[in-house]
Order: structure tokens, then C-alpha cells, then sequence
């Protein structure tokens, strides 16, 4: 394949490509990919390893003041040199951020600090269901000899007031029809266009990584009764879904949605900007991003599911004209929006042999199984909580 090369065409291979003795895809599945770029894991671990502590004491709504402990980890540094940004999110946007110098904190010492957040308007936030989350980044003040200027090296966020329940939204014109048999959405006209690709709305527990060391990809109602109940409002339509699981070995818990390939434009609020799960989302932090359906894609050797966003509390899939469709959760969701179904993925060998797009195949699901570790060897699959 030089000519191919020649061409920018890059095919990476494995030992899987080649007769062996060899150890599969294992040297090129790491924090780095095989083209020396992060990773998500790489955030993931950096975020397990940090060595600056954090520990929320307490906030006093009164006088908006949050008192931190913060705790130095290291073997042979002291804080000083390092700055602390500490920022106040209402809905996923910044209303405020401020930076101080942490000082001379040394080795296995620690020091607790009051922050003033007059932003942190608790109080007003709870009657308007507003969600209030503190995020603090710690930084390099000046470059050092790995990392410039405003380095990130430690992170964390808390939530000082949750969000409330849906509001409806008045404006768009929203239609839709649904088959009463199965409760799958047939059609969902956005000012009068269809956004669907195919029938949505339906229970899918197919889910396929390699860490995964069982194979049943059935998505049968031998696993779990499901339950949709729409109610049409004014500019929105509420789908309230129930899924009862029969079996503690399902994937995921949830619905999938088609939309049409067009609507690959997206923009969630949620933890990111990196995939993220339930048992690996230290590296991530909530807000708004943008992305699209391609590159929601994590580019593993092996193609396979991929793309999860935890925490997902709204997020948009618009064309390029900015036409398309908003959804709002309630509860604990995770999200994924792909180009391809999770079975197209699983049957693709490399990344370069996956079929040109046909739709956007999104998830929503209330709980995932987790990742885990199984990479290590037998039984050290994911828990079965």
C-alpha cells in the first residue's frame, strides 16, 4: 500500500493483521493512540494521579463563601508556583472566575481557604431550578520545563445546587407519530421536517468493547420490559421511558434514536470534552461543547462503542443551517451520538474498513455497565452493580 500512503491514505495495522506469535492491538491501545496523540485514558489517569487534593468543607449560602482544603500531595514540591482558578458555572455557562496563588504549601502539608462567590446565588438558583456548579483548576503560574504557562495539573468540580425538574419549552412547532403496537417513533417533524432516519425510541442493550468478556448482543424483550409514554406540548413533546431489566447481565439501559445524517451539528451539556462513563469520568468536567457525530468517535485500533457522555442535561443536533432538534433530560442520563450502530462497529476490523454514514445512532441511557479493566486478564469484568 505505499502508493496509498503517498496518497495521506494511512492504514494502521495490528498483530491481529499478521500470522503470530504476536499480542494483538495490546502496544497500540495505551493513554497515547499509534499516532502518539492523548487519549481520553490519558485524562482519565492524569486525573487519578493528580497530586493536588481537594476537600469541600462547607458552603455558607448566607455569605456565599465556600471554605476549601486543599492538600499537597507531592514528594519533593511545594505549591508555590502554582495558581488556583476557581470558577462559578450557572447552567454550564461561566458567570464568574477568579485566580489566586496557592503559596508555599509544603510536601504532606495542607491549608484551607475561603473563596468568596458572590455569583453563587443559591438561593435565587433553587426557586429557578438553576443548576450551580463550582469548578476549581489548579495551574502552572509561569512555564516549566514539560509544560507552558497555565498548565492544568489538578482538577475538580462540586455541584452547590441541583437543577429542577423540565420546563416546557413554548416556540417551534413540533409533530409526531408513533406505532402503538411496539411505542417506537415513527416520525418527528421539526417545523415541518422529519429529523428521524429511521424508527427511534427503541430499546437497544447492544454494546460491544473490548474490555467486554461476554458476547450475548441481543436487544429482545427476553431482557427487559420497555415503556414509552408521550406527551405533546406546546413546541415539545415529553417521552417518559421505563425500562424494567430481566437479566443482571444487560449493557445498557436505555433507548436509541436515528436521526438523519444531516444532523450531525451537536452541542451538549454534560461532562466532557472526552468520552467519559460511569467508572472512569474523573477527567472530565461539565459544560457546554460542541462536536459532531465524527468526532464523538474515539479513533481505537479496533473500532468499537464509544463516544459516552455522562451527566447529560441537554444537548442539540442541528444541520449546518442550524435547523434541528433540542432534548432535555431529567435524572441521571449518559449520551452517545455516532455515526455508525454499535454492531457496525463491532463487525469493522479497522477504523479505515467502517461504511460511509447513513444516520446519526444516538443513545440515551440511564445507567451503562461500566468499562472496568478486564484488559488484565480473567475475572476483572465490570462489577454487576
Amino acid at each position: 500500500e505505499p502508493l496509498e500512503l503517498k496518497r495521506g491514505v494511512k492504514k494502521l495495522r495490528t498483530g491481529y493483521d499478521f500470522p503470530g506469535p504476536h499480542q494483538g492491538n495490546f502496544c497500540s491501545n495505551g493513554i497515547l493512540t499509534a499516532t502518539r496523540e492523548p487519549s481520553p485514558k490519558l485524562a482519565e489517569v492524569k486525573a487519578a494521579f493528580q497530586y493536588v487534593k481537594f476537600d469541600m468543607k462547607g458552603f455558607d449560602e448566607a455569605s456565599r463563601t465556600a471554605h476549601l482544603g486543599i492538600s499537597n500531595a507531592y514528594a519533593f514540591r511545594s505549591l508555590e508556583g502554582l495558581d488556583l482558578q476557581y470558577d462559578i458555572l450557572r447552567n454550564g455557562h461561566v458567570v464568574s472566575s477568579k485566580t489566586v496563588a496557592l503559596g508555599p504549601v509544603v510536601a504532606g502539608d495542607s491549608t484551607v481557604l475561603a473563596l468568596s462567590l458572590p455569583k453563587a446565588n443559591v438561593g435565587k438558583a433553587r426557586k429557578r431550578g438553576d443548576e450551580i456548579v463550582l469548578q476549581l483548576r489548579v495551574r502552572q503560574h509561569e512555564a516549566c520545563a514539560y509544560a507552558p504557562a497555565g498548565h492544568e495539573v489538578a482538577h475538580v468540580e462540586y455541584q452547590l445546587c441541583s437543577r429542577g425538574p423540565l420546563r416546557g419549552k413554548r416556540k417551534g412547532t413540533v409533530a409526531y407519530k408513533y406505532d402503538s403496537q411496539s411505542c417506537h417513533l415513527v416520525t418527528l417533524a421539526v417545523e415541518g421536517e422529519n429529523v428521524l432516519a429511521a424508527p427511534s425510541m427503541k430499546f437497544d442493550n447492544h454494546r460491544w468493547i473490548e474490555n467486554d468478556r461476554f458476547t450475548a448482543t441481543a436487544s429482545g424483550d427476553d431482557l427487559a420490559d420497555v415503556r414509552v409514554e408521550y406527551v405533546e406540548g406546546r413546541g415539545y413533546v415529553d417521552a417518559l421511558v421505563t425500562v424494567e431489566p430481566k437479566t443482571d447481565q444487560l449493557r445498557r439501559a436505555g433507548i436509541v434514536v436515528y436521526l438523519k445524517p444531516e444532523f450531525d451539528q451537536g452541542e451538549y451539556y454534560a461532562l466532557g470534552p472526552w468520552e467519559n462513563y460511569n467508572d472512569r469520568r474523573d477527567g472530565c468536567l461539565t459544560g457546554w461543547y460542541k462536536t459532531t457525530a465524527g468526532q464523538m468517535l474515539t479513533p481505537y485500533m479496533k473500532p468499537q462503542s464509544c463516544g459516552g457522555r455522562e451527566q447529560l442535561r441537554e444537548v442539540t443536533f442541528t444541520d449546518k443551517n442550524g435547523c434541528g432538534v433540542r432534548v432535555e433530560t431529567e435524572g441521571d442520563v449518559s449520551f452517545s451520538a455516532l455515526p455508525y450502530t454499535d454492531a457496525e462497529l463491532m463487525d469493522a476490523q479497522h477504523q479505515w474498513e467502517l461504511p460511509a454514514p447513513k444516520q446519526i445512532v444516538v443513545h440515551f441511557d440511564a445507567v451503562t455497565r461500566g468499562v472496568g479493566n478486564a484488559s488484565c486478564g480473567a475475572d476483572v469484568d465490570t462489577p454487576p452493580q
